[in-house]
């Protein structure tokens, strides 16, 4: 054999050897990693927050009475032929104090006008007196409330017809007593009072 040819075909086998070898290699290497398949999830979105429940409305917020400087005390009053102070808390006043929490709100219905002049005051004041006379409060009370009954018995509708209030007040600013209570509003020749001899007894 020629030994050139001889030295290319054994050159040859080695190099097959090799890339034979080179190949079993790349066979036993595992596969590059699918970046999308072994990334980490993204983390779920956070669920939003829950919203807190707004509270139902607990209607017109309730009056502080204010106490009467002196000088309101001794302001003069003309006695109304008419008004009425009807009930405290839904209850009716039948001649007894109607008892009161005094850590609740007392809600007041009636109505005020000055049957005089036929006339109705846009606002008026509810006067609480206490038992021993020495403190008088007052709340600020707005008529406007439609009392056809009163305005039946009145005799006059178009006048008459929205002579009723409704007020809240907050009974926690009075001390525990017996109340007196009346209505003062003004009128043409001066400040009006009307007293129903209606009581509340705050414990």
């Amino acid at each position: 054999m020629n030994f050139k040819l001889h030295k290319s075909l054994v050159i040859g086998a080695a190099l097959s050897l090799a890339l034979a070898a080179l190949t079993g290699c790349e066979d036993k290497t595992q596969p590059a990693a699918n970046p999308a398949a072994t990334a980490t999830p993204a983390p779920a979105p956070a669920a939003p927050a829950a919203t807190a429940a707004t509270p139902a409305s607990m209607g017109p917020t309730a009056a502080v009475p204010v106490e009467l400087s002196m000088d309101e005390r001794r302001a003069a009053t003309v006695k109304a032929p008419a008004c009425n102070l009807g009930r405290a808390n839904a209850a009716r006043f039948e001649g007894q104090p109607v008892d009161v929490d005094k850590n609740a709100t007392v809600r007041f219905e009636g109505w005020v006008a000055d049957v005089t002049h036929r006339t109705v005051p846009a606002t008026a004041e509810l006067r609480m007196k206490s038992s021993d006379g020495k403190h008088i409060w007052k709340v600020d009370v707005q008529t406007g409330k439609k009392r056809l009954d009163v305005a039946k018995d009145l005799g006059d509708q178009a006048v008459f017809a929205n002579v009723g209030y409704v007020s809240e007040v907050d009974a926690r600013a009075l001390p525990a007593d017996t109340y007196s209570l009346y209505m003062v509003f003004p009128g043409p020749d001066g400040l009006l009072l009307c007293d129903n001899g209606r009581q509340i007894q705050l414990h």
